[in-house]
């Protein structure tokens, strides 16, 4: 850890592993302490280990869980923190996480002591080295006390966040199928999302508590459901981001007050393909603060068609409800289901004595394709052992049955 090589400056700094590593205690190398602490980068690949590896680029660790506990901590004068809503902030080294599919279950990097040392939270970075196209995290679970998160560059599916007295940030994300969020005491805005795309997020278990709206800035927020405006989401704390919430101050662009969607399709490339880069007509391109685009991907396709056939909506023929997908999983599984009509929906897991595991659904729902995860916990958040495990819809006179297993 040279201050500046490449200037020939081979002065160390201050955390430099050659500092004091010399004989009797002395600095190694020509020079001593010439700058100080360099934030170092912590990578993690599908191709590297927990057990051998060391977190550098050639010999990177296979897991964000290995990673973190191998992150450093240190003063940024530069960094803003939003929890006290001010600059400078106590970070961790930024662990960056090369493409591929992760999970990450147990991100809880939170220093209560640090609120009474310095005054501040602990921020843990997280980044994806190629953006969220190429890095994919599923059955996340992330948050704490005083242990704030800022992750970069995914697609989070199915995740978990939970905090007090600190925050969460998205930036550049795409955030979908979530399971739960919530927080206490975390001051203004408990999640901030800039140019992310918030989609296919389900609150029907209610499990959804943001602690007062999020903050939505340069973003996309589409297709989720049993969402509230107001404990949900609000105006006041949304700028220049796409949705169907009717939001349309403030730089939002959003559907009319008839529900009118014709001027306001955001044009995905491919949304059924997970695709949710831009036509190059998308009306979120350069709509955001400063001329940016909306959302977490720029423009991926040339211009789609406006015919209107493509903004109907399409509903399935019958009831039905599919193979669980992966199966046999561990953790996560999703379960998929159509309605032709709206319908009371009611969705249970059962183990093989019968017994009543988990309620996943249990309300009024619009005719459409529908999906929700089971992340393998009854309804009291516990998790449940291996087997074979049945989950059956009743949705009016429809009544199906299918089974499953779960690995562990």
């Amino acid at each position: 850890l040279f201050c500046n090589p490449d200037s020939g400056d081979y002065s160390l700094a201050e955390n430099s592993p050659a500092v004091g590593a010399g004989e009797n205690g002395i600095d190694m190398g020509t020079l001593g302490v010439g700058c100080g602490r360099i934030s170092q980068i912590i990578h993690v690949s599908t191709t590297g280990s927990d057990e051998t590896g060391n977190g550098s680029e050639e010999n990177p660790f296979a897991t964000i869980e290995k990673a973190e506990g191998f992150a450093n901590t240190f003063y940024d004068s530069s960094h803003y923190d939003h929890w006290n809503s001010n600059l400078g902030a106590y970070v961790t080294d930024t662990i960056m996480v090369h493409d591929g599919t992760y999970t990450a279950e147990d991100l809880h990097n939170s220093f209560s002591g640090y609120l009474f040392e310095f005054g501040a939270n602990l921020i843990n970075i997280i980044v994806s080295k190629n953006g969220p196209e190429h890095t994919f995290l599923q059955a996340v679970d992330v948050g704490g006390t005083l242990g704030s998160y800022e992750l970069s560059g995914f697609t989070l599916i199915g995740g978990d966040y939970g905090v007090s007295a600190c925050y969460i940030k998205f930036q550049n994300c795409i955030v979908k199928d979530t399971e739960r969020f919530d927080a206490t005491t975390c001051g203004m805005n408990c999640f901030l999302f800039y140019s992310t795309t918030f989609i296919d997020n389900n609150n029907t278990n209610d499990n959804y508590n943001f602690n007062g709206p999020p903050l939505f800035i340069n973003s996309i927020i589409l297709n989720n459901e049993n969402l509230t405006i107001g404990s949900h989401f609000d105006a006041g704390s949304m700028s220049f981001t796409f949705n169907d919430l009717g939001f349309n101050e403030n730089g939002n662009i959003s559907f009319d007050e008839n529900g009118d969607i014709s001027d306001v399709n955001p044009f995905f490339c491919d949304p059924d393909s997970g695709d949710y880069s831009l036509a190059s007509n998308s009306p979120a391109i350069g709509a955001g603060e400063n001329g940016i685009d909306m959302g977490a991907l720029g423009v991926g396709c040339e211009a789609i068609s406006l015919a209107p056939t493509i903004l109907e909506k399409v509903v399935p023929n019958v009831f039905a409800i599919h193979q669980n997908y992966p199966n046999p999983f561990n953790p996560t599984t999703t379960l998929k289901y159509d309605l032709p009509e709206d319908a009371m929906v009611n969705i249970i897991i059962y183990d093989m004595m019968g017994r009543a595991v988990k309620t996943m659904v249990n309300n009024q729902q619009n005719a459409g394709f529908k999906s929700v995860h089971w992340n393998a916990t009854n309804d009291n958040g516990f998790p449940v052992s291996a087997g074979l495990y049945l989950y059956s819809i009743q949705a009016g006179e429809f009544r199906q049955t299918k089974k499953m297993v779960l690995l562990k």
